[in-house]
């Protein structure tokens, strides 16, 4: 979600796990730290700033 409460993505919504490797550069570099701190099964909302994100240009697509 957004700083503007626009839903940006969601794979809860999408019904099925994102999978990914920790540290494989796989996703943003938020998810990776963030993800990596967390205990399996456990649930968090990631807030990223852009250099942990996307960057200042945003998301290409």
């Amino acid at each position: 979600t957004l700083d503007n409460g626009k839903k940006f993505d969601s794979s809860r919504d999408r019904g099925v796990p994102f999978k990914f490797k920790i540290g494989k550069g796989e996703v943003i570099k938020g998810w990776d730290q963030g993800v990596a701190q967390m205990c399996v099964g456990e649930r968090a909302k990631l807030t990223c700033t852009p250099d942990f994100a996307y960057g200042s240009r945003g998301h290409p697509g």
